[in-house]
């Protein structure tokens, strides 16, 4: 009986130990989250260390750390990401996949011409009255000396009006003065290319033009072939057929030309159409196609200024700054060489097939704004349309137009200039 006894006590006993080998241990439901991990490995009770964070457990893709092999644990739950968050590797392949987007990157913008200042004289940007060289005036018995004769336009010759004071005179270029003499007033600045080119034509000579001496370098830039003019040089370093960079030097600036003395010394600088290739081989003139009545310049100084604040700017939006003064009609039915070289300039140009004509759009100065093609045959050159003025149209075109008001048509000078452009030779 005792011996019974005892066993059923032993059996007991060993149940007990058993069960508590096996059966996990649990937590009440509101306990607060655990720093220790109980974890049983055969029988041996163990602990986590707490500085252990759920990130620093194996599997860090679940919530769940188990226990070693033939063990059970509860599962400790990663407060930092919750479970319905957590993406199993059977859910990633159940999603569809999307393709990455290709980065497009916007196009860088580009320079369509570099440009520059032909000496080290930067006062454009500053005090004008220090870049700009003045021009020798006598005004009502006063002699003045205004720096403003020195830009580019209708800046000389001024006449009194009815309507006030105008200048009838017109200035293709800059005037800049030089910023280094040697003791005897000698100016000594060096003179540099504004932008990259070739050397299409020098003149040696100080008398042959009055430009004095003077070198004319191309400018092949991506709207067609301009044309930078430096005059009254003292000295010419540069030889025709020279491939120049912007910036490189091609002369000294001094006072060679017409009715210049040492004391008005300056560079005269241009930028230019050509108005035709075919002027040596008509005309015969001196300085082949370099004449200066074969070339119109642009505003060079409001050019320089636009393309400092703004590098892109192209010459066909530069040139939009430009009012139209007048419309001409040529008699050439052959599209013109201006237009073959500058295509920018053509507008309504699906009418070529039938022009019978073409019509010039100008500024003021003659620079060249626009040209499209006509479908009336032309006996002559004749103006089409001119802004009113309350004076002559000659006093401001340098007598290429007569007439006045919105009335008005080509001198013999404009016929010339018309003829050239066009070639309607």
């Amino acid at each position: 009986m005792k011996v019974s006894l005892f066993v059923s006590l032993l059996l007991s006993i060993v149940v007990v130990i058993c069960i508590s080998i096996y059966v996990p241990v649990k937590l009440p439901a509101d306990s607060p989250p655990m720093a220790l991990a109980m974890v049983i490995d055969r029988g041996v009770v163990e602990t986590v260390p707490a500085e252990i964070q759920s990130e620093d457990l194996p599997d860090a893709e679940t919530d769940v750390v188990e226990a070693d092999e033939g063990t059970e644990c509860d599962p400790v739950v990663n407060e930092t990401v919750p479970k319905t968050e957590l993406e199993t590797p059977e859910m990633a392949l159940e999603q569809p996949v999307e393709a990455e987007k290709p980065i497009v990157s916007e196009p860088e913008p580009v320079a369509l011409f570099h440009l520059d200042l032909p000496t080290d004289n930067r006062e454009l940007f500053g005090d004008p009255s220090k870049f700009f060289m003045h021009t020798n005036r006598y005004i009502d018995g006063v002699n003045m000396k205004p720096w403003q004769g020195g830009k580019y336009g209708f800046v000389r010759n001024q006449l009194h009006t009815q309507n006030g004071v105008i200048y009838t005179r017109l200035h293709e270029g800059i005037d800049i003065r030089p910023m280094v003499r040697d003791d005897k007033k000698v100016p000594l600045d060096e003179v540099r290319a504004i932008s990259d080119g070739i050397v299409v034509y020098v003149n040696k000579s100080a008398s042959a033009s009055n430009y004095g001496r003077y070198v004319v370098i191309r400018h092949d830039w991506p709207e067609g072939a301009f044309y930078s003019l430096y005059a009254h040089l003292a000295s010419v370093c540069v030889e025709v057929g020279g491939i120049l960079q912007g910036n490189s030097i091609l002369g000294v600036l001094g006072n060679t030309g017409a009715g210049i003395d040492r004391e008005r010394a300056h560079l005269h600088l241009e930028l230019n159409f050509l108005l035709s290739e075919q002027f040596e081989t008509q005309y015969g003139y001196s300085h082949k196609n370099y004449n200066g009545l074969n070339m119109t310049g642009l505003d060079i100084a409001r050019l320089l200024g636009t393309h400092r604040d703004n590098p892109y700017i192209s010459i066909k939006k530069f040139l939009q700054g430009e009012e139209p003064y007048c419309k001409v009609k040529s008699v050439s039915k052959a599209r013109p060489g201006i237009l073959q070289r500058h295509p920018w300039l053509g507008r309504n140009m699906e009418n070529e097939e039938e022009a019978q004509c073409w019509e010039f759009t100008f500024a003021r100065t003659g620079v060249p704004l626009a040209i499209e093609p006509c479908e009336t045959a032309q006996k002559y050159a004749e103006v089409t349309w001119v802004i009113p003025v309350k004076t002559n149209h000659s006093n401001m075109t340098m007598g290429r137009l007569v007439g006045s008001g919105d009335k008005a048509k080509l001198s013999s000078r404009g016929h010339q200039f018309i003829k050239l452009i066009s070639e309607a030779f």
